[in-house]
């Protein structure tokens, strides 16, 4: 039997089923067609701020120059201290690439635009930085510029450290016509630091802080009592009048008058002086419990005498 037009036929059917099924067959279906999106672009927010005026003495930290600027946030606040080229705040392009705006210069940031929002379109005078670190006084006296017309600084005439009397001279200045004055202390006291950023020929602002002196600590005496439970600490700042001890050793307290500064202060009779201190950084001194009574006296009134005396209580 010849079998080759019987492979042939099957061939030609197997091919026919084939073709007949790739007609009947449901296309696959095509991809959604997605159109592109279109990245919105920044809008500037209406550019709402204060310009910050710069008086002579100031630089600002200004929006490079560049394509425009969208405020992002800022990196500092009122009072921070910066330095040189340290980061103010982030900004925008208007393609989304950050940027940074810098400190110019050393000092304390003292304003801020308050009226930026993020997306806002900077302007240039962004924030105003003083030419100095103002200086922290605490409870220490400080010699500020008097009110009057701006001063060029012209030399410092103390340095830290030296004690000054209220009235003498911190600094010298010169008026735009080249005329000298002086700066002068507030106060007796010690100069504990002068503005670092202060050169020749550096204009300096009415009311900007350029020295802090430390005025005295007022003298104390600090005596420790021996009481019925134990003992307990006392600092006199004024002549303890009203309390006078017995005039033998120790000093025992006798008699405390109603009202009188040793009153004040707490103290009551039957008290016993163990230690003194002579002021406010000084050792401790073991007091006598005997011997001459009279050279005893003689020290501890000696040492009393420096306190001032109590003022008058007017309701007596």
């Amino acid at each position: 039997m010849n079998t080759v037009p019987l492979l042939l036929a099957l061939a030609l059917a197997a091919a026919l089923i084939a073709a007949c099924c790739c007609c009947y067959a449901k296309p696959a279906p095509a991809p959604p067609i997605v159109p592109p999106v279109e990245e919105e672009p920044m809008i500037a927010k209406e550019p709402v701020w204060i310009d910050l005026i710069a008086s002579p003495e100031d630089e600002v930290a200004v929006v490079p120059l560049g394509d425009l600027k969208f405020f992002d946030h800022w990196i500092v606040k009122v009072g921070d201290i910066v330095k040189k080229g340290d980061t103010i705040l982030w900004a925008k392009s208007a393609g989304g690439k950050s940027s940074e705006v810098k400190a110019p210069l050393d000092g304390t940031v003292k304003e801020l635009e308050n009226m930026l929002e993020k997306g806002f379109l900077l302007k240039v005078c962004i924030i105003s930085l003083p030419a100095w670190v103002d200086l922290i006084a605490g409870k220490d006296s400080v010699a500020v510029v008097p009110p009057g017309e701006l001063k060029a600084f012209d030399h410092w005439t103390v340095k830290v450290g030296d004690k000054v009397n209220k009235g003498d001279t911190i600094l010298l200045g010169k008026s735009e016509h080249g005329k000298l004055s002086e700066l002068k202390s507030p106060t007796l006291g010690t100069v504990t630091a002068l503005e670092p950023v202060l050169q020749n020929g550096r204009l300096f602002k009415t009311g900007a802080a350029v020295a802090v002196i430390q005025e005295p600590k007022p003298y104390t005496i600090t005596c420790e009592f021996e009481i019925a439970d134990g003992r307990t600490i006392v600092k006199f700042y004024q002549r303890p009048l009203g309390v006078t001890y017995n005039q033998t050793l120790p000093f025992t307290m006798n008699v405390i008058s109603p009202g009188a500064e040793g009153h004040k202060r707490g103290v009551q009779t039957g008290w016993i002086i163990r230690r003194l201190r002579d002021g406010e950084d000084a050792d401790w001194q073991a007091m006598d419990t005997e011997g001459d009574f009279e050279e005893a006296n003689k020290e501890l009134v000696g040492l009393i005498v420096k306190l001032p005396v109590a003022p008058k209580d007017p309701k007596t």
